[in-house]
């Protein structure tokens, strides 16, 4: 089925255009810099009781950004820590209205408080989908290469729209429907998404979507959840082949389930028996070893690209921190 996949797009060269090639991705980053980063970032967090925590979160995309080699060149991150603390007092003043609204409607009536909070409960759930996407947006928007912004269109309306529906016959089918979700709501996420004016598709399929998924539900209880890393490799090598990089080219996934288990197992060890103080050079270790297994195949006119139009907002990336729904970076 990959194999396939990888032939139909590469068969949509023309015979004029160069050989396919691979564009190599490479991470520059080592473990002492990190750590001399985050220990910064730690001590400055706590001497301002977190008010630094932005600028902490801002200076640590710029170093992994900065360390991230694509054909020859870096990326570059723009984004501002005082963007993300802007967005994070709009998050502060939305948990002080969380609790203080149902306090102030329960010295009125109980009945007017429990409404309330299942109302703002609702709310929430109906806000993650589009703070989500927008997170994403921001983060794209900020992130540049040779000059050239990321990029996600509007379209978070569409995603929420997924999102809710998936949620719900997630529910009712018991999980079965949680591949197909996932599957739809990348599709979005990868359609929308742009390099300047370089656009890029998703032609991955629902049905194959939830054959991985439902076979790898039962082999991770078959292993105790040790087949987990063979099936995230398995979808992440699947949406890299029926991701369109431009016409000509898609992202090449050379992981093996093998390596992603001693990754797991080095992050959830190493840290653990140093106390955390070994993170810094798992982190880049980790980040460097996927990186150089992760590349574009195919042909891609760099020359023909242009500009985009900036987006995104900080906001909506502090509120998906506050609901532990951010990209972890």
């Amino acid at each position: 089925m990959l194999d396939s996949a990888r032939e139909s797009i590469g068969s949509v060269a023309g015979p004029s255009e160069p050989l396919r090639e691979r564009y190599a991705l490479r991470f520059h980053g080592n473990g002492t810099s990190f750590f001399l980063i985050f220990l910064k970032n730690v001590l400055l967090t706590l001497l301002t009781a977190g008010v630094y925590l932005a600028w902490a979160k801002t200076e640590r995309r710029r170093y992994i950004w900065q360390n991230l080699e694509f054909h020859g060149q870096h990326l570059r991150y723009s984004g501002t820590g005082l963007e993300l603390f802007k967005g994070y007092c709009v998050v502060l003043l939305g948990y002080l209205g969380f609790f203080a609204l149902p306090y102030l409607a329960g010295r009125v009536s109980a009945q007017l408080k429990t409404a309330l909070e299942i109302a703002l409960l609702i709310g929430i759930v109906l806000a993650t989908p589009s703070l989500i996407y927008r997170s994403r947006a921001y983060l794209y928007s900020r992130t540049s290469w040779r000059g050239i912004r990321f990029g996600l269109l509007r379209a978070s309306g569409r995603y929420s729209g997924e999102f809710l529906v998936g949620l719900l016959l997630t529910l009712v089918t018991l999980g079965l429907y949680l591949p197909v979700m996932t599957n739809r709501l990348h599709r979005i996420l990868v359609d929308n998404t742009r390099f300047g004016t370089l656009e890029f598709a998703y032609t991955g399929k629902d049905r194959d979507a939830l054959r991985m998924g439902v076979a790898a539900f039962f082999l991770s209880v078959l292993t105790l959840g040790f087949y987990y890393p063979w099936y995230a490799v398995k979808l992440a090598r699947y949406r890299g082949l029926h991701t369109r990089v431009g016409p000509n080219a898609w992202i090449d996934y050379r992981l093996t389930g093998g390596e992603l288990l001693r990754i797991y197992l080095l992050n959830l060890w190493g840290a653990t028996l140093t106390l955390g103080l070994a993170f810094p050079w798992i982190a880049m270790y980790s980040v460097r070893y996927a990186a150089e297994r992760i590349g574009v195949e195919g042909w891609i006119d760099f020359e023909s690209i242009g500009q985009r139009e900036a987006g995104g907002g900080a906001a909506a990336d502090g509120f998906a921190d506050a609901l532990d729904i951010g990209l972890g970076v």
